[in-house]
């Protein structure tokens, strides 16, 4: 977010200034940022351009910062943003990491008193300037007026966004005590609420009968989402994902990972073998002291991929493209497993479409070790066989179900007027302001607490307890607030399960995997898309005599086997009486 006075009222072309360093000096500059550095290295001088320039990096350095009053002191990789060195290294979490790119505004602070966004400037920056934080606004116990405004006005739900609108109104208000409508919209444009609410947020005159008991906690930035949560010798989590919608795993390579100092723990989600169905599907986990040892240690993971067909697409599928569901492969059956499909699903399926292929001991055990409960090892060995249907390529699209009733055209033939439309809703992602994501540690060999942002408390043991070969019993799961969730937050998904055998493999340690935007974006849930093409027969008065409808809309990665498009006839021509 910027002051007002630094956004240009109209576009302008700047003259083009050289930076005065050649390419040798810049040579010389890359060439010592590259070179090994102790773990903690002040700046390194070089000449360019005829000037001493100071060079930091990539090591850690030693920095100092003035936050809230107070000097705090610490040693960072100039790569980490002051977002990550307020939350991480001085554990204030107020403000937000949400899209992590200057876009949504709840990771607004003050830096010498203009709001600002704390991850889109480094911390090494920050040095020499005042910074004030959300948690400095609350004194002695007592919420800032504005804060107190916040809660009168019940202009916080979740609440993961309003320690950057608290802090964002600051500025406004600051600089404009009496602000115009104008000045309202602008000094709050760069912050965004995911649960709408603005109203409350612009402060409604209309004052709620009832506060929410958790406000002030949210107003003055004291409320900790699982993104907040800090834990003891914590390890910081990252997955490696598929760039392709649909291919196979041919071969994964962590070796380079495995030595990288710092890397705790490496979990191959998807082995070779595995067929995948969505571009950003898991397929490698890695758990590290700390971000930019994790991501560092993705980067150095070699995977090969084998490109297979897929299909995009909303568009009305061509008549007679699709096809009934048929006999499962094992590929489809593991791709459910992958999936999470609940195993009671599963056994439907088997029970009524059958397999196309003979099942093996070691297909099934292999079946077993992916994670497949005994009710579906079972159902795969009395599923009828098809073997024909192996031999039988599949259509991209998938037919759901075709109805009739009555004779419709005779229907439409008496009607005194016909209307069609088309109609329906693309692809809505949830999208969450706190990302899904939790933090597991084994408090002993056979327990697990269990910090999750979720929808679903009381259902996220027993869904974590089967993966992991425990009782629901012995997993204990927290979680004080939920930054948003909007249906998409109700089982603890493949990353969940993966921070539990990174701690595993990290002998019981925290990992804390919380999603990128762009992960959250494209792998996090989302409304699938749905469409209907619909002709309507009636008489003068308004009586319906004819109904005729096709629908169709998009998959996802839990909905079938395929993750096809799905094409759903639902009673497309009915005669009315």
């Amino acid at each position: 977010m910027q002051d007002d006075d630094s956004i240009p009222k109209k576009t302008e072309e700047l003259p083009e200034k050289s930076s005065g360093v050649s390419r040798r000096d810049f040579l010389k500059i890359s060439g010592l940022a590259a070179a090994a550095v102790p773990a903690v290295a002040g700046p390194k001088v070089v000449m360019a351009a005829g000037q001493q320039v100071k060079v930091y990096g990539p090591g850690r350095v030693p920095m100092e910062f003035t936050v809230n009053g107070k000097k705090y002191q610490a040693s960072l990789e100039p790569r980490v943003t002051l977002l990550d060195a307020l939350r991480d290294s001085l554990d204030l979490t107020g403000a937000k990491r949400v899209c992590d790119r200057g876009e949504c505004g709840a990771c607004t602070v003050l830096v010498d008193d203009k709001a600002v966004y704390a991850c889109s400037i480094l911390a090494i920056e920050a040095q020499g300037k005042k910074i004030t934080t959300v948690e400095s606004l609350t004194e002695n116990g007592n919420l800032h007026p504005i804060q107190q405004a916040f809660v009168d006005n019940d202009a916080s739900q979740c609440g993961f966004c309003t320690p950057g609108f608290v802090v964002a109104c600051k500025a406004l208000l600051d600089k404009h005590p009496n602000p115009t409508q104008e000045d309202l919209l602008h000094g709050l444009s760069g912050n965004i609420c995911r649960c709408g609410t603005y109203r409350g947020i612009r402060g409604a005159v209309a004052q709620v009968a009832r506060t929410r008991v958790d406000s002030p906690d949210k107003v003055s930035g004291r409320a900790r989402y699982t993104y907040d949560v800090k834990r003891p010798e914590m390890l910081f989590g990252k997955m490696l994902r598929a760039p392709y919608a649909h291919c196979k795993v041919v071969s994964v390579d962590v070796s380079a990972a495995e030595k990288m100092p710092g890397v705790k723990a490496i979990e191959i989600v998807q082995k070779p073998g595995s067929t995948i169905h969505w571009a950003g599907d898991e397929v490698v986990a890695v758990a590290a002291v700390d971000e930019p040892t994790a991501e560092d240690a993705i980067r150095a993971i070699q995977v090969k991929y084998e490109k297979l067909g897929h299909l995009v697409s909303d568009a009305e599928p061509p008549e007679g493209a699709s096809e009934s569901q048929g006999p499962l492969s094992m590929d489809d059956i593991g791709d459910m497993l992958d999936n999470q499909v609940p195993p009671n699903q599963m056994v439907s399926q088997l029970e009524q479409y059958g397999i196309s292929f003979q099942p093996t001991e070691d297909e099934l055990k292999g079946a077993k070790e992916d994670g497949a409960p005994d009710a579906v090892i079972e159902a795969i060995r009395k599923a009828p066989v098809h073997p024909e249907a192996a031999k039988k390529s599949h259509s991209s699209y998938q037919k759901a179900a075709t109805q009739a009733t009555g004779d419709v055209d005779q229907a439409f033939a008496q009607a005194d007027a016909i209307s069609e439309g088309l109609y329906g809703a693309p692809v809505i992602t949830h999208c969450c302001l706190e990302s899904h994501g939790s933090t597991s540690e084994w408090t002993d060999e056979d327990h697990l607490f269990v910090h999750i942002s979720t929808q679903n408390v009381s259902g996220i043991a027993g869904q974590m307890a089967e993966p992991l070969k425990i009782q629901a019993a012995n997993i204990r799961v927290h979680q004080d607030h939920v930054g948003g969730g909007f249906g998409s937050k109700f089982g603890p998904d493949r990353w969940g399960i993966a921070t539990a055998r990174l701690s595993k493999k990290a002998g019981g340690k925290p990992v804390r995997l919380m999603l990128e935007r762009d992960s959250e974006l494209k792998v996090a849930g989302a409304r699938p898309s749905a469409y209907a093409r619909v002709k309507v027969g009636a008489k003068k008065d308004g009586t319906l005599v004819a109904w005729q409808s096709k629908s169709w809309g998009t998959g996802c990665p839990a909905q079938g086997t395929h993750g096809h498009p799905r094409e759903h006839r639902s009673g497309p021509r009915v005669a009315c009486a």
